[in-house]
């Protein structure tokens, strides 16, 4: 079995998420693992959208990169207190999929989960 030493868990603050970063704890709780960090991407183009809308983007942006600071960190202390294990939250604003695919080549493994919008169901 290849060693795992560091995970990257990218969130989006669903309940699937949540639970698929609470499993990627305790899976490097029990082998170990040195390094792991749950990430959040905010979307740059979003944030573009409401710049066209509002002046003041800089303290809205700002406001928006402590709520996002602070759920992780929130998440983070629940799962190291259930697990033992600890996730080192990280921001960073851009395209989702852009960015998680930069950060992993600098991780052993990748873990994501998401949830599903309303009225949307999953494929088989």
């Amino acid at each position: 079995m290849t060693q795992i030493s560091s995970i990257l868990i990218a969130t989006d603050f669903s309940p699937c998420a949540n639970y698929a970063s609470e499993r990627a704890a305790m899976l490097g709780s029990s082998m170990k693992v040195s390094e792991a960090a749950l990430l959040h991407v905010i979307n740059e183009s979003w944030m573009d959208d409401w710049k066209q809308v509002l002046t003041s983007t800089g303290e809205i942006q700002n406001e928006i990169n402590n709520d996002v600071s602070q759920s992780l960190i929130q998440i983070s202390e629940e799962i190291e207190s259930r697990t033992g294990f600890t996730l080192k939250p990280r921001i960073v604003a851009g395209n989702a999929l852009q960015a998680i695919s930069d950060l992993s080549s600098d991780f052993d493994l990748l873990v994501l989960g998401f949830g599903l919008e309303d009225g949307q169901r999953r494929q088989s």
